[in-house]
């Protein structure tokens, strides 16, 4: 598990939670049931990072994308989760903006009520036009990545992340 789930002992907790729920009460269990139902910690990093460009916080961002580069993460994935959870967001805040009400601009969001609810909570202290310029970015990050640019794919991830997150 701790291979899969990180060390932090937190984290770790959490699983085991999740196990007993799954499972019930005294069940046993072994390796291929928690690697079924355990989350991958690279998963876990990928969420961290696109929470790190949507509070718009640079350090986060830039550290969790190298421990993901680190451990071989595609960039291209990387920006699919990213622009994903900004069209969410951009979305709530552009029916914000033109005033809606928090039900009419979360009404449509994926994930449920908890993810409407933390995507209303990111939407709220945004500002659209940047949410839109950071898509644009991914976007031309995309292009560069299938050999639109000169530079290193890493290179224009790195630069791309640190514009988009400031």
């Amino acid at each position: 598990m701790i291979a899969q789930v990180g060390e932090r002992q937190q984290r770790i907790l959490r699983e085991l939670e999740k196990l007993a729920i799954e499972y019930g009460p005294g069940a046993k269990i072994g390796v291929e049931e928690v690697g079924e139902s355990a989350a991958n910690s690279s998963e876990l990093l990928v969420w961290g990072l696109v929470d790190a460009i949507v509070a718009r916080d640079q350090r986060t961002a830039l550290v969790t994308y190298l421990r993901l580069r680190d451990q071989n993460e595609d960039p291209g994935r990387l920006a699919v989760a990213i622009v994903r959870r900004l069209r969410d967001v951009t979305a709530i805040a552009e029916r914000l903006e033109s005033g809606a009400s928090e039900s009419q601009a979360a009404a449509g969001i994926p994930g449920g009520a908890y993810a409407a609810k933390r995507r209303m909570a990111e939407a709220r202290g945004a500002d659209p036009e940047l949410l839109r310029e950071a898509t644009e970015a991914l976007a031309a990050l995309e292009l560069a990545s299938r050999g639109g640019s000169a530079l290193d794919p890493d290179t224009e991830t790195l630069r791309v992340i640190e514009r988009i997150a400031a």
